[in-house]
């Protein structure tokens, strides 16, 4: 009698398979898009150090500080994610606030939905400038 090589997979070896690939998916998943986030922030960061260059310009030409970002003409982010907006209320100091966009990919960012800078180069909240 002889006996034939088996060439397939058993049901056992297929199982621990496709269970490997659930944990590591299950773990990799959450990580691949709080870093997908991440690399959003970064179209905040950068509209709200432009916005503040433009203030600085805006304060030299005015001697005060504009209170609309539509006096900026920047009104959205580089990559239309954030909302930009400026708190300047008594002309001699500004807030400048990068919002998520409704409908964006930001949008369900809840540690950074609203991300802000002002003339003393303060960054709220902390830990979103941090990462």
């Amino acid at each position: 009698m002889t006996v034939k090589p088996n060439n397939g997979f058993t049901l056992i070896e297929l199982m621990i398979t496709i269970t490997i690939i659930g944990i590591l998916s299950s773990i990799a998943v959450p990580y691949y898009f709080d870093y997908v986030t991440r690399t959003y922030r970064s179209d905040a960061y950068k509209a709200l150090v432009r916005m503040a260059g433009l203030q600085e310009r805006y304060y030299l030409q005015n001697h005060t500080y504009a209170d609309t970002a539509l006096k900026l003409l920047y009104e959205d982010s580089d990559e239309g994610l954030y909302e930009m907006s400026v708190d300047a209320s008594d002309g001699s100091g500004y807030t400048l606030k990068a919002t998520a966009k409704i409908g964006s990919p930001v949008e369900n960012d809840t540690l950074c939905k609203e991300i802000t800078y002002n003339q003393a180069q303060v960054k709220l909240p902390v830990n979103c400038w941090e990462q």
